[in-house]
């Protein structure tokens, strides 16, 4: 059995990142898959738990580094291991 005060430092410890940070990640991400599976944006918002479309907005180029607006029309495959980079075009 762990202590509630216990928990938070040791999974700080192994990941490297406090819960919260963790939680608002794997928002961001299912938010993502979302968009690119069609929804659209008010929606992704609404469904994932955002207050505000500004708040998804930021988060989603926070963590996937992408808005909203640029993963509905993304068409190769993300890849959740660190903030993806759009190809630069003349």
């Amino acid at each position: 059995m762990v202590s509630q005060r216990t928990l938070p430092r040791r999974f700080k410890a192994i990941t490297g990142l406090n819960i919260q940070t963790y939680q608002q990640i794997e928002k961001a991400r299912y938010a993502a898959v979302m968009l690119r599976s069609g929804k659209s944006i008010l929606d992704t918002a609404l469904e994932a738990g955002y207050c505000a479309q500004s708040h998804l907005t930021h988060s989603l180029k926070r963590f996937i580094g992408f808005t909203p607006g640029e993963l509905a029309i993304k068409s190769e495959p993300l890849s959740f291991l660190y903030k993806n980079q759009l190809p630069m075009f003349c």
